[in-house]
């Protein structure tokens, strides 16, 4: 039983020896539930795997929406900067952010289209 335990913790013999997928860690709990020397019973089995089934198929924890644009724009600067290779031009978001807080430009007075001349 150690040595399924060890396997399980480690994930010896998997290639990345501290990864493990999901199916993987369903499969080695299963085994681990089903090895106890004391022989627990099926409907419990049931229940613990199903627990970390429902777990594993929710995925990891989400982030939190932004509150606002500038959380947001902030988020994605960070992205910018792990890109690899780094890029020759970033993105100015601070311009784009004082861009739309500017107030419109004033509005354009209409211009009467002059009437055609009539075809005699």
């Amino acid at each position: 039983m150690a040595n399924v335990k060890t396997e399980a913790h480690t994930g010896a013999g998997e290639g990345s020896p501290s990864k493990l997928s999901g199916a993987e860690v369903l499969r080695k709990a299963s085994e681990l539930l089903h090895s106890t020397l004391e022989p627990a019973p099926g409907v419990l089995i049931a229940d613990v795997l199903n627990a970390l089934k429902g777990a594993i198929t929710a995925g990891p924890k989400k982030e939190a929406p932004p509150k606002d644009l500038a959380a947001a724009v902030a988020a994605i600067e960070g992205l910018v900067g792990k890109i690899d290779p780094p890029l020759e031009h970033k993105p100015d978001f601070k311009a784009i952010l004082e861009a739309a807080k500017a107030a419109p430009p004033p509005p354009v007075p209409a211009v009467d289209a002059p009437a055609e001349a009539k075809a005699s």
